[in-house]
């Protein structure tokens, strides 16, 4: 489903584009840049929702160390004697199949359509939260690379290369004074990360993903099963 931008916003008059911008678009080496600079924002603009929803429920509710507390005299032989005994080998009243206890917002208090790349919901309290297509973008883009899709990873990349993080949507150039627009920090590339997994965002746009695939025939369904082991990287 695709939805339209807000009337108000301004159309730009004027694209700059950056001469290192121009090289990359025509190397063929750095498919990433093409994938990125023609992403489809608006594929992604439900999960955005979701995730707008997530972060600020994460900020009001669970944005504490509360729950730790109870673990934090554990020591390192205790949690791995607990984390063993909770396998589902151990247990057979467990299910063999891990189904993940996902956080859900107690709110859902964004429209899709008020969302759009640089726009970001409304707040009448603290700032602006950084563009999630940005960042979903960053986390893709670092992966495209060959890289680990790591926070490091992406904040690495971020802050050396300023061609990756124009086409994200980042504003590579520092200043002093906070902007949603500006490359975020590492803590809060970390942050996106946690909300992302422990809402399922990262499960949601994956299953999104391929499922667009599969019905584009960009994946050939095959007639033979193939067994690996589970994948450690959430990354589309």
């Amino acid at each position: 489903m695709s939805y339209p931008l807000q009337s108000s916003v301004q159309i730009p008059l004027f694209i700059v584009t950056d001469e290192t911008e121009k090289i990359l678009r025509n190397n063929p080496n750095a498919k990433w840049f093409d994938i990125l600079y023609n992403f489809n924002d608006l594929n992604y603009i439900e999960i955005a929702a979701m995730y707008y929803d997530a972060l600020y429920d994460y900020n009001k509710h669970h944005n504490s160390m509360k729950k730790f507390e109870d673990n934090q005299n554990e020591t390192i032989e205790e949690a791995s004697e607990r984390l063993l005994k909770n396998r589902p080998t151990q247990d057979k009243s467990k299910p063999v199949l891990f189904e993940p206890n996902f956080l859900e917002p107690l709110k859902k208090i964004t429209s899709p359509v008020s969302l759009a790349p640089g726009i970001v919901p409304h707040r009448f309290a603290g700032r602006q939260p950084k563009c999630f297509f940005a960042l979903i973008k960053s986390f893709i883009g670092v992966a495209l690379m060959g890289y680990p899709a790591t926070p490091d990873e992406v904040e690495k990349h971020l802050v050396s290369n300023p061609a990756f993080a124009r086409v994200c949507g980042f504003d590579p150039n520092p200043t002093n004074r906070y902007r949603f627009e500006g490359i975020p920090s590492l803590r809060k590339i970390e942050q996106f990360d946690l909300i992302m997994e422990r809402y399922g965002i990262w499960s949601r746009a994956k299953y999104k993903e391929i499922s667009e695939n599969l019905n584009n025939k960009v994946i050939k369904i095959e007639d033979k099963v193939v067994g690996a082991l589970p994948a450690t990287s959430h990354i589309i």
